[in-house]
C-alpha cells in the first residue's frame, strides 16, 4: 500500500494524471459504495485484459456444487454484496470490440466523477499474464487524457451513492509525493503527521500550505533518520487547523517525499536491511571497484548485512543506492 483513504479528499482524476505523467506501473482499487473497480496501470496507461472468447464451464459434481453454494451463502452473510462492473463488461457476451471499449471508457469516466468511497493505490509491476497480453496486443488500452475528456463530457449526469465518508488519507514511500501534490492542488487543510521509526512530527496544512505545529518540524538533517529502511510514512486527517505556526519551506516536505520514495524504490531491489550480498564473479568485483570505489566494494564479502554496510557510512541512502545499482547490473547477488 502506497496510498489509501477517502476518495472525496483526493479524487480519481488527480491520481490517474499523476500515474500517467510519471509513466507508473500501479494498481488503483476504487470502492465506491457497492461498486468495486481494480485498475491496472502499465507505463501510465490503463490496460484491461481482452476477453479470450467464450469460456466453457466444466461439469461440477453435486458435492462440489453444494460446497460452492454453502461458501457463497457464508460470504453473503459476512460482507455486503458488491458489483464488479469492469469484470462484467469484460466477460459480457455479444459485444463487438468497439462497443466493449466504449462501455468501459464510460465506466472509467463515471469513476472519475465519483467523490464518495475509498481508494487504495499501490505501485507494482504488472502480472506476467498482463505483461504477456500487452506484448501480444491482447489488452484494451486507455490513455488517461482520453478518460478525463470523457468524464468532462459526462459531468453533471452521474451521481454515485456511497458509504459513510472517511476524512483520512495515509501512505508511505512512493505514495507521499503523490499525496503532497494532491494536497497542494486541492488546497487541503488538516493535520499531516510524518512518522519515522522512533519519532513523529505534525505539520499543519492550510489550503495546501504547510505550517509548523506544536513542536518544531524536522530539519533536513533529521529526514534521513525518519525515512531510513522504509520508516517514512504519513497520516492526514482533514480538519481545519486553529493555531498555525510558522510557514514551512516547501523544500522540506519535498525532501521528505523524495527520500521516502527513493527508499521505497531501492528496498524493492535490495530486499531489506538483513540481506547479504556477494559478487557474482571476480571480474565483476574488479570492474565494480573501478567504478564505485574500492572501500564499499571490499566490504561486500558475502557475510555482512546491508545494515552493517550502511553502519560504516554517514550516507546510508547512498550505500543502498550503490548496492541496488550493483544488483541491477548483475554484479552482485543476494546470498541470504
Amino acid at each position: 500500500m502506497a496510498l489509501r483513504g477517502d476518495l472525496g479528499l483526493v479524487g480519481v482524476p488527480l491520481l490517474i494524471r499523476y500515474l500517467a505523467r510519471e509513466r507508473s506501473d500501479a494498481r488503483l482499487e476504487l470502492d465506491q459504495g457497492r461498486s468495486h473497480l481494480s485498475l491496472d496501470f502499465v507505463g501510465g496507461s490503463l490496460h484491461c485484459l481482452s476477453p479470450s472468447g467464450d469460456r466453457r464451464s466444466g461439469a461440477l459434481s453435486g458435492r462440489v456444487l453444494a460446497q460452492l453454494l454453502q461458501r457463497g451463502e457464508a460470504l453473503k452473510s459476512e460482507v455486503p454484496p458488491q458489483t464488479f462492473p469492469l469484470r462484467e463488461l469484460l466477460t459480457q457476451r455479444g459485444l463487438s470490440g468497439d462497443e466493449r471499449q466504449a462501455l468501459i471508457l464510460d465506466l472509467l469516466a463515471r469513476a472519475c466523477l465519483g467523490r464518495e468511497g475509498t481508494f487504495e493505490l499501490s505501485f507494482r509491476s504488472p502480472s506476467p499474464r498482463l505483461r504477456r497480453a500487452i506484448e501480444g496486443d491482447k489488452t484494451l488500452a486507455f490513455q488517461v487524457p482520453q478518460v478525463i475528456r470523457r468524464a468532462q463530457a459526462l459531468k453533471g449526469k452521474v451521481g454515485l451513492v456511497a458509504p459513510g465518508r472517511q476524512r483520512r488519507v495515509e501512505g508511505a514511500g512512493r505514495g507521499i509525493p503523490v499525496f503532497l501534490e494532491v494536497a497542494a492542488t486541492r488546497r487541503l487543510s488538516g493535520t499531516l503527521t510524518l512518522r519515522g521509526r522512533e519519532r513523529s512530527y505534525e505539520v499543519l496544512l492550510a489550503e495546501g500550505v504547510g505550517h509548523s505545529g506544536a513542536e518544531p518540524p524536522p530539519d533536513r538533517t533529521a529526514i534521513p533518520a525518519l525515512v531510513a529502511w522504509g520508516g517514512g510514512s504519513f497520516v492526514f486527517e482533514a480538519r481545519r487547523p486553529t493555531a498555525l505556526g510558522e510557514p514551512l519551506p516547501q523544500a522540506l516536505l519535498d525532501e521528505f517525499a523524495a527520500q521516502a520514495a527513493n527508499w521505497s524504490t531501492l528496498l524493492s531491489l535490495v530486499s531489506g536491511p538483513t540481506a547479504v550480498f556477494a559478487f557474482a564473479t571476480t571480474a565483476a568485483e574488479t570492474e565494480s571497484s573501478q567504478v564505485f570505489g574500492l572501500e564499499l566494494v571490499s566490504a561486500i564479502n558475502g557475510r555482512r548485512t546491508l545494515r552493517e554496510l550502511c553502519a560504516d557510512s554517514d550516507q546510508p541512502l547512498e550505500v543502498v543506492r550503490t548496492v541496488a545499482d550493483l544488483v541491477t547490473l548483475g554484479f552482485v547477488q543476494r546470498v541470504s
